[in-house]
């Protein structure tokens, strides 16, 4: 028995504790996932042996202020019946990620109602990484699952924001009325690594988005074959929408005080479509 210590829970049942030693800056902990054999995904079978196995350090969340780093190890099995060799799930993770999930939704919970640079200096993470698990949290409250890109007939390229904090891409099927993916900020790269990880790019024959320039660069570089529709929305709004704001705001200015307030309060309900 050791003096001064006690003993904390890790929170992550999945996982087995092999050692532990805590530093002054950070807790460093040796696991690995708490099954001694995993199925066989081909044939089903138990009759496996472990075929290899390496180590990987993954970060989780803080513990009493101290940084956690997990060192998972990433075990290969041979099924015996079958002969195939595979790697046990990482579900504490996610498939290449550095990570546990539950440190990724923490910080995208909390930009939210934070700015990122101060998420990420509470959370002792990169301001990229806060950016990539708010969307990842935006996406799951969607339904949309990151790591399988997929494609349809008729997609939407349309930015959105929460609470005007960051903007989002959001990809959606037109046709099925649903979305297909979430991608980081509005820029041309991101959009592109979408583009590229599509199983069946082909499908994609018409693009509909506004006139955001890097929208246009992915898709004629990614989808070439793909026909660019731009929303007519966003072709009436400068001219047809502006210029009737316009007008409103001209005949406000004429008015007296009760009337001015009345033309004033009608710009959303003139700007806004006849279905609404």
């Amino acid at each position: 028995m050791q003096d001064h210590c006690i003993a904390v829970a890790l929170g992550l049942p999945e996982l087995m504790i092999l050692g532990q030693v805590e530093l002054e800056d950070r807790f460093e902990v040796t696991v690995r996932y708490q099954p001694d054999k995993i199925a066989c995904p081909g044939c089903g079978s138990l009759v496996v042996r472990k075929h290899e196995s390496k180590f990987q350090r993954k970060k989780d969340r803080k513990l009493r202020d101290k940084m956690v780093i997990l060192t998972v190890e990433k075990r290969r099995f041979r099924c015996l019946a079958c002969g195939k060799v595979y790697t046990e799930p990482h579900e504490v993770f996610g498939p290449r990620r550095r990570s546990t999930k539950r440190l990724r939704e923490y910080p995208g919970e909390r930009a939210r109602h934070q700015t990122v640079s101060r998420v990420a200096k509470e959370e002792a993470v990169s301001e990229s990484l806060v950016r990539r698990c708010f969307t990842d949290v935006t996406a799951l409250e969607l339904g949309v699952y990151q790591d399988k890109p997929q494609a349809s007939r008729v997609i939407e390229l349309d930015e959105f924001s929460v609470k005007k904090r960051m903007f989002d891409t959001a990809i959606s099927d037109l046709e099925q009325r649903k979305v297909l993916g979430i991608v980081e900020g509005c820029g041309r790269s991101n959009l592109e690594r979408y583009f590229t990880a599509l199983p069946d790019p082909e499908t994609v024959e018409v693009v509909v988005m506004d006139m955001h320039e890097p929208f246009r660069q992915a898709v004629q570089m990614c989808l070439p074959k793909a026909d660019i529709v731009v929303d007519k929305f966003h072709v009436i709004r400068p001219d047809g929408i502006g210029a009737l704001d316009k007008v409103r705001t001209r005949l406000q200015n004429k008015e007296g005080k009760g009337r001015r307030w009345l033309l004033f309060n009608s710009r959303y309900l003139l700007l806004r479509k006849a279905e609404g």
